[in-house]
């Protein structure tokens, strides 16, 4: 064991036992790895594929990741989303993903959607570009029910100004899917203004 993995050793992001440096997360759990894709369509029309369902280990590892300040699953997490959409054949000219308002980002220091994007752009040597900003700090999704959380949702996000996207193919990124209206929000307003085609990714849906 080196010095790294005594002061920092390395976790499984989904049942949290030391790994090697250099793995994502541990034999057993990469064994449990769906076979297939979750295939879903989003309210906005637009085909949203994820990696996992969530649940039990994966749900655990998320809330981790999101709200206990465990960066550094993103890489275990874009690794496998980036396996899903070169699996799927997706074909896609730029990756971006679902913007924080910038009190949240202030308060949990990154953009976790941002990180697992960056990091699958990075592995399928895709352009990586940030294409949204979030306008106004809405109430947090999953604390709402479902009926109120399409309204909710309404003039939160707009198109970065100057941002050419004119014909491009972009593959949007989240960490979860609920019920889709957080997606099909930012495609919508995407797809305003421009001849574009989007596909959604996630590690995870909750349907």
């Amino acid at each position: 064991m080196n010095l790294l993995d005594l002061f920092f050793p390395r976790k499984c992001p989904y049942c949290l036992k030391l790994i090697n440096r250099g793995e994502l997360e541990c034999a057993e759990c990469r064994s449990e790895f769906p076979k297939e894709p979750y295939i879903r369509t989003l309210p906005s029309g637009n085909k949203c594929v994820s990696a996992f369902m969530y649940d039990s280990k994966v749900r655990e590892a998320l809330t981790r990741y999101k709200f206990r300040g465990k960066r550094e699953f993103y890489k275990s997490f874009g690794a496998i989303l980036a396996n899903v959409i070169a699996d799927g054949e997706i074909i896609a000219d730029i990756v971006t993903s679902v913007p924080l308002s910038k009190k949240r980002l202030r308060v949990r220091g990154y953009n976790q959607s941002e990180l697992i994007a960056r990091e699958l752009a990075k592995i399928l040597e895709l352009d990586y570009a940030e294409t949204l900003i979030k306008c106004c700090d809405n109430l947090e999704q999953h604390t709402l029910n479902h009926d109120v959380r399409a309204e909710n949702i309404i003039g939160v996000y707009k198109v970065i100004d100057k941002i050419n996207l004119q014909g491009k193919k972009i593959l949007l990124i989240d960490d979860i899917v609920t019920t889709g209206y957080t997606l099909s929000e930012c495609c919508r307003v995407l797809s305003e203004s421009e001849n574009i085609n989007i596909t959604c990714a996630t590690l995870a849906t909750a349907l």
